[in-house]
């Protein structure tokens, strides 16, 4: 049976179960969302038992199987579809392993796919501890991307760091020129299929420069194609309110500002692409404010209006980031929980290796700011990732001589001047040696 899997994957140009390791009866991590494990509930490894998105934690409840074409846990219950159901929404769970396709699962670039057609995925892309986990139409979404590894960092989780307040920060004025408006998966706010009509839904779509995706800034409202303000319909208060156009009104629910990297309503929403979805056509909803990927946003100017203020939110240069001896700084297994501390490693041309400098704030692709810890000005304190919160212990100032410095006062440093993968990154004063070296291809 194992051979026959195998087989199938080599196919369809798949690797096997176990890609991090020669063995594919050792047992696994799978790693989802937020850089959290797949977990049995409770740890109660019986029928019935729910799967879910937890922290890492290196627990037997964590740990996995593939034997042939099924998902097992160490005690030998499989990883089952409830009910067989096929139907979107459908929850996973633990049962008594049968032959039955709902407890087949294949690795399909990066999702975990069922017999039955579906992918395994985080309910409503929800990175919290707890979250279910659902069968649902195979997207590619973050939601449904997934990693196997031999093994994790099972470390205490930090305490949590106090999140400031974001101070609002409406726009400095009127900008009549156009800007394009983007956000996850580098898509376009877009007015769905170009029509300057009142209430019609503004959308994701990849960028084009088309009149529907050009967007002035004026006061605290956002003006769109046909002279229209982007509003929330209806003024919804609630999470889910649709993004539409209308005729501009002065009312709340067209009002905006800027939050670092959020464009929240005064009513008090965030702008959010649906369901974290990557898909072209995806609607604009807005929801509680919370600063994962789907809520944030940048400005980009369109054509060469030169001369004119800049955007907004500072136009983004996406980039790796190159050290000691060449290496690029990465999260530490790529992970996007807070407090996954940053490291060097080989540079490999993965998503986790990319980086967004806007203005004085560096991001991860993930969503997550680079952040020295517990905002100490101290030498050897590790530089980790945060959710972005505009504190001063997530700026940095690009200097002339190649350091990259905090605003608290010291430099993001190679620990020992060590070249070993996954040697940690820490601030310490700054001397300008190789340690303290970095290339960014601007």
């Amino acid at each position: 049976m194992i051979k026959k899997w195998l087989f199938s994957c080599m196919l369809i140009l798949l690797s096997s179960w176990s890609f991090a390791s020669p063995n594919p009866n050792s047992a696994a991590f799978v790693v989802g969302l937020a850089g959290k494990c797949m977990d049995v509930k409770g740890g109660q490894l019986n029928d019935g038992a729910e799967v879910i998105l937890y922290t890492c934690h290196g627990g037997e409840n964590q740990k996995w199987l593939k034997q042939g074409d099924q998902i097992k846990t160490v005690n030998g219950k499989c990883l089952d579809v409830k009910d067989g159901n096929a139907s979107t929404g459908a929850r996973v769970i633990l049962w008594s392993c049968h032959n039955g396709d709902n407890q087949k699962w294949r690795y399909i670039n990066g999702t975990i796919q069922s017999k039955m057609g579906s992918c395994l995925e985080v309910v409503n892309a929800d990175p919290r501890d707890g979250t279910p986990l659902q069968t649902s139409v195979c997207q590619g979404r973050p939601s449904q991307q997934w990693s196997v590894e031999d093994t994790i960092n099972a470390q205490p989780q930090p305490l949590p760091q106090p999140v400031p307040r974001p101070i609002p920060q409406p726009y400095p004025g009127n900008l009549s020129h156009s800007v394009k408006i983007i956000g996850l998966a580098n898509k376009c706010l877009d007015v769905a299929d170009g029509k300057a009509i009142v209430e019609t839904k503004v959308i994701m779509y990849s960028c084009h420069g088309g009149a529907n995706q050009s967007w002035r800034l004026e006061g605290s409202q956002i003006i769109g194609i046909g002279n229209k303000c982007l509003e929330i319909n209806n003024a919804n208060r609630g999470d889910g309110g649709n993004v539409v156009i209308n005729n501009c009104d002065n009312g709340d629910n067209q009002s905006w500002k800027f939050v670092n990297g959020l464009i929240q309503n005064k009513i008090g929403t965030c702008l959010d692409v649906a369901n974290a979805s990557t898909a072209e056509g995806t609607a604009v909803k807005t929801y509680k404010c919370h600063g994962r990927a789907n809520q944030l946003w940048r400005t980009e100017n369109i054509g060469s209006d030169h001369g004119r203020p800049g955007p907004i939110y500072p136009e983004s240069l996406t980039t790796e980031i190159r050290g000691l001896a060449n290496k690029c700084l990465e999260p530490d297994y790529g992970r996007a929980a807070d407090g996954t501390r940053l490291v060097m490693n080989n540079c490999n041309g993965k998503s986790y290796q990319q980086w967004e400098i806007l203005g004085d704030v560096i991001r991860n692709i993930n969503g997550k700011c680079v952040d020295v810890k517990d905002a100490k000005n101290k030498d050897a304190t590790p530089v980790i990732l945060w959710s972005c919160n505009g504190g001063d212990n997530q700026r940095w100032k690009l200097n002339q001589d190649a350091t990259i410095q905090s605003k608290l006062g010291r430099c993001m440093d190679v620990l020992n001047a060590s070249t070993a993968n996954r040697t940690g990154v820490y601030t310490f004063k700054c001397h300008a040696q190789n340690n303290q070296q970095w290339k960014i291809n601007r």
